[in-house]
């Protein structure tokens, strides 16, 4: 059955081995309090009623409610955007993941060709404060934020 589904996702894997030769990854933690989810609506609030708010207003509620769950404080994401855009090393990916039972505080995971470690390094000391939120980083480590598992189905 292994030997079957490597064979299957032989293609698949082989783009994910090759997106993450010879880089390497960091970790920095965002030192942030976790987001509060808005009040829970009662389900009857959420039909279609004149009673109820605009529809652009319902939706930045909802997705106030999807980052609370998420626990990525509202407004996180552009600036962490903007930060990583500061960063000028080519071919360094970067991701945003909020947190989880492990790891307590949202972290941006870089992805760092191997042969730019020392310029990142000099990057990201040179850019943390530019973020205004206390950070940490850690590694290298091996890329495993940036390959995705493979599911017994195949």
């Amino acid at each position: 059955e292994g030997r079957e589904l490597l064979t299957r996702r032989e293609p698949q894997l082989v783009l994910a081995l090759d997106a993450i030769r010879g880089r390497t990854e960091f970790g920095v933690r965002l030192h942030v309090s976790p987001p509060q989810a808005p009040a829970q609506q009662p389900p009857d609030s959420l039909d279609s009623t004149p009673q109820r708010a605009a529809g652009s207003s319902y939706l930045r509620k909802r997705a106030a409610h999807y980052a609370a769950d998420d626990g990525i404080p509202t407004g996180l994401t552009p600036r962490v955007q903007a930060w990583v855009s500061d960063f000028k090393i080519t071919g360094m990916r970067a991701r945003l993941e909020g947190p989880s039972s492990m790891v307590k505080f949202p972290a941006v995971y870089f992805l760092v060709p191997r042969e730019c470690v020392a310029e990142f390094l000099d990057q990201y000391n040179q850019l943390k404060n530019a973020l205004d939120i206390e950070t940490s980083l850690s590694g290298p480590w091996a890329p495993f934020n940036f390959v995705r598992g493979i599911d017994a189905n195949g």
